[in-house]
C-alpha cells in the first residue's frame, strides 16, 4: 500500500490463465525434474515443488500488477447494510422474461437505499449523543456530516491591521473594477 494524493493505493499481484498455450504447459510439466527424479525429503520436495511450478506458470503467464484505490468502509456499513447490497446484487443477476424480477430489483434498490439513510442517521445520532454537553464536538461532528471545512486566513496576515488594510485593497478594487464596467 502507498500513498499517492491522499488516496490510499494497492498493488494487486495476479495471473492472467487465459494467455497461457495448454500445449506449451503441459509440454514443460512433463520434463519437469520433480516427475522424473522426486526428491526422498517431503520438505524439500515441498520447496522444490512450489519454486519449479511457480516458474514454470511465471513462463506462460507472466505476473501482472494493478493498482486499486483502497478505501476505507463507511463507519455505518454493517451486516444489514451488506445483506441488502447483496441482495439487490442478486436481483440484477436475475434474467427473466418477467416483470417480477425487475419489480425485486426496484424494490431492492429503495430498500438499499433506506437501509443506508437509517445507518447513517443511526450513527450520526449516536455520535452526537456521545458528545453529550461538549458543544465545540457537537459543531464538529455537524460540520464532518455537512462536509463543511474551516476558513483559513491567508500567512500574510499577522495583525488586525493588516486584515483592515486587506479589506480596504479588496474593496477599493471592487469598486474600481464596477466603475471601470460602464
Amino acid at each position: 500500500m502507498y500513498l499517492y494524493r491522499n488516496n490510499l493505493f494497492q498493488l494487486n499481484l495476479f495471473h492472467i490463465e487465459e494467455e497461457i498455450d495448454k500445449k506449451a504447459f503441459l509440454a514443460d510439466l512433463r520434463v519437469f525434474s520433480l516427475i522424473l527424479d522426486p526428491p526422498d525429503d517431503p520438505h524439500h520436495l515441498v520447496d522444490l515443488y512450489d519454486s519449479a511450478l511457480r516458474d514454470i506458470v511465471d513462463e506462460h503467464a507472466p505476473l501482472r500488477t494493478k493498482e486499486m484505490s483502497s478505501r476505507p468502509m463507511f463507519p455505518w456499513y454493517n451486516k444489514i447494510t451488506q445483506a441488502a447490497k447483496r441482495h439487490r446484487r442478486y436481483c440484477v443477476w436475475i434474467r427473466t422474461s418477467l416483470c417480477v424480477p425487475f419489480e425485486m430489483f426496484k424494490v431492492s434498490k429503495i430498500l438499499v437505499k433506506n437501509t443506508f439513510a437509517s445507518a447513517k442517521s443511526d450513527y450520526y445520532n449516536k455520535k452526537i449523543k456521545a458528545c453529550k454537553a461538549n458543544q465545540r464536538t457537537v459543531f464538529s461532528v455537524v460540520n464532518k456530516v455537512l462536509h463543511k471545512s474551516q476558513t483559513v486566513l491567508p500567512n500574510n496576515i499577522n495583525s488586525d491591521k493588516d486584515m483592515a488594510h486587506c479589506f480596504n485593497n479588496f474593496f477599493c478594487q471592487k469598486i474600481l473594477n464596477i466603475h471601470s464596467g460602464f
